[in-house]
């Protein structure tokens, strides 16, 4: 079953935090609040009534009081006064809005308003009597309207102690509701922390929980466990990573093995190449060394040359593979475009040629001088070439790949064009992302992804390209770099040209002897003098008794090889170290053998044209 995506979740939990809050609020609200206006209604209104009360109270007291020395004086001017402010105050409480008083209060507001209006009239009359000299029905008057005051005396506080009851009322139902609302807010509170409870609850269950197993697998593959799989416990956005995660590292452990065989095909190659590549040097020492004698007739000539010339196509092939197994390290460096392009195809052509692909090649005159890695740049034209290859094959007869180099925008070009089924559009954004891939065969999807890596380390560019042609067409482009002025390839010595060797001492040491004879044959010829020795130790004695112009050394050899034999004289013969020249079937012994500081330019690859190693030989003492 699938669970609720996390987005879904939190919009819940949201909306019952929110609904627990809001309904705290509305509770206080509608609950509260009304108490809350009931009793401030109730104190204010009795406030109002209280103050016109003690206000009335005092005013009749007064005219009490002047009502008394009227009728104690006889004075008709103080009984005119009387009169007057008598006529001012007809009416008490009576002019406050019935509504705004309190109903258990109204009552005896009524009864005040009733003797505070009989208190006026019998004031008035006291005047009207005191005018007329009758003091004795005034003062009789005066009794009555002095019974009158205690009354209203009376009913005032009679009404203060019901207003002060009625606030009571209100002000205890407000103490109920308060507890009631404490109560209240307690639950809410449980609830509320209830909330928050599962809530982290499900966090710890739905994201910690996963998030911690998913950083300990990170963890585990930085320690190169590449095997580790974190379980996913929900299908959400986290069960997303986590499969994303587990389809990463599935994808990564299928490339480390791939890597790791390739890595394990890549030092088999490299011993295969050793042994492969003296036979092959052997036989193209003896062809050359045929091929110098005289009156050699033309047609084993041709077929001394045609040996040849195969002898070092398969030394060229077996040195493309070597190179193509082994990681691209090192330092950027200017390299021929050209140059890469055409090592790519070599290693693939036969490939094409073997699930007929017509292949084409079309390479623009001159060198296309870039900044990179040759290993990594060749390793990008593979990739792009492979990638055709596979796009033709999902068709029929005939497949076409044309791969060719020009120069545009001041950038070096090379273009891989293919007549497969094409990229449709809905995928083309896709088309270098890592892990993407159409193949049904379950390939990685590393291809064009890694080939654009290369090419943006060296500032260059892989890109497809949309044609009206039918297939595809992808691009790898680098800036053009000046020309860095070095002088011209040292051309070989055709053998009989030139002052030769004469004269020099050469010490050979290779443990085959079907290679260390005819190069020493061919040496000898050329004047050189050439003394043999089939180990490192046979070179060291060899060298006790003589020290020779030049030292031409195989590197891979039994009981001691040729960098050991090279440490040897570093710390003999110092001055004689910088003049060895090595013999390999692989370039990269050098790094494997631990002399990774000698220049790739005293390495001669088997198998070596013997023109070519003369003209080393002597660059090499120049």
């Amino acid at each position: 079953m699938r669970a609720l995506r996390l987005r879904t979740l939190a919009w819940i939990m949201f909306a019952l935090i929110l609904l627990s809050v809001s309904g705290a609020g509305f509770y206080g609200w509608f609950k509260i609040l009304p108490k809350i206006g009931q009793l401030s209604a109730a104190t204010s209104s009795l406030g109002r009534l209280y103050g016109r009360l003690a206000e009335d109270d005092r005013w009749l007291t007064s005219a009490y009081t002047s009502a008394t020395r009227v009728v104690a004086s006889g004075d008709a001017a103080a009984a005119a006064r009387l009169r007057a402010s008598l006529t001012n105050r007809d009416r008490l409480v009576g002019d406050l809005p019935l509504a705004d008083v309190p109903r258990g209060v109204r009552v005896p507001i009524a009864r005040a308003e009733d003797l505070a209006a009989r208190l006026i009239v019998t004031f008035d009359e006291i005047a009207s009597l005191a005018e007329a000299g009758d003091r004795a029905e005034a003062a009789r008057l005066l009794a009555g309207a002095d019974s009158l005051m205690g009354r209203f005396d009376a009913v005032f506080a009679d009404a203060l102690v019901r207003g002060l009851d009625d606030v009571l009322e209100v002000s205890g139902t407000l103490q109920a509701t308060s507890h009631e609302v404490l109560l209240t807010f307690v639950i809410w509170l449980i609830v509320t922390l209830t909330l928050a409870f599962s809530a982290l609850v499900l966090i710890g269950q739905r994201v910690t929980g996963p998030m911690n197993a998913l950083r300990q697998g990170l963890e585990d593959v930085e320690r190169g466990q590449l095997s580790v799989a974190v379980a996913a416990p929900a299908q959400d956005e986290i069960g997303e990573v986590v499969g994303h995660f587990n389809q990463m590292t599935s994808v990564l452990r299928d490339r480390a093995e791939r890597q790791g065989r390739l890595a394990a095909a890549g030092e088999l190659i490299a011993g295969v190449a050793h042994e492969v590549n003296n036979p092959l040097m052997a036989i193209v020492a003896l062809a050359e060394t045929r091929l110098a004698d005289a009156g050699l007739p033309g047609a084993v000539r041709t077929d001394l040359e045609s040996m040849m010339g195969e002898a070092h196509r398969a030394g060229h092939l077996l040195q493309g593979i070597i190179r193509f197994t082994r990681p691209g390290t090192g330092p950027s460096r200017p390299v021929d475009l050209n140059e890469v392009a055409r090592d790519a195809w070599d290693l693939v052509w036969f490939q094409f040629k073997a699930d007929g692909v017509l292949g084409r090649v079309e390479l623009v005159p001159g060198k296309l001088p870039v900044i990179g890695v040759e290993q990594k740049l060749e390793q990008a034209f593979v990739n792009m070439l492979g990638n055709a290859h596979q796009a033709v094959m999902r068709r029929g007869p005939p497949r076409t790949i044309v791969l060719r180099t020009l120069v545009e925008d001041g950038r070096a070009t090379a273009v891989v064009t293919d007549n497969g089924p094409g990229v449709p559009d809905s995928i083309r954004d896709q088309l270098f992302r890592p892990f993407f891939s159409t193949q049904p065969d379950g390939r990685a999807g590393l291809g064009l992804y890694t080939s654009r890596v290369i090419l943006r380390e060296s500032r260059g560019e892989a890109e497809y390209r949309a044609s009206t042609e039918p297939g595809a067409t992808f691009a790898l482009w680098l800036p053009l770099v000046p020309a860095t002025g070095q002088a011209a390839d040292r051309a070989p010595r055709p053998p009989g040209s030139g002052r030769g060797l004469e004269g020099l001492s050469i010490l050979l040491v290779d443990d085959e002897p079907t290679v260390r004879k005819p190069i020493a044959k061919f040496l000898t010829r050329r004047g050189a003098v050439v003394r043999e020795a089939g180990d490192g130790h046979a070179a060291l004695d060899a060298l006790a008794e003589e020290e020779p112009d030049l030292v031409l050394t195989d590197l891979r050899m039994p009981t001691m090889d040729g960098i050991t034999l090279y440490r040897e004289m570093q710390l003999r013969r110092p001055s004689l170290a910088r003049r060895v020249l090595f013999l390999s079937g692989d370039v990269a012994q050098l790094a494997a053998l631990g002399a990774s500081e000698i220049e790739a330019g005293r390495v001669l690859t088997k198998p070596i044209e013997l023109a070519e190693l003369e003209a080393r030989i002597l660059a090499q003492l120049d």
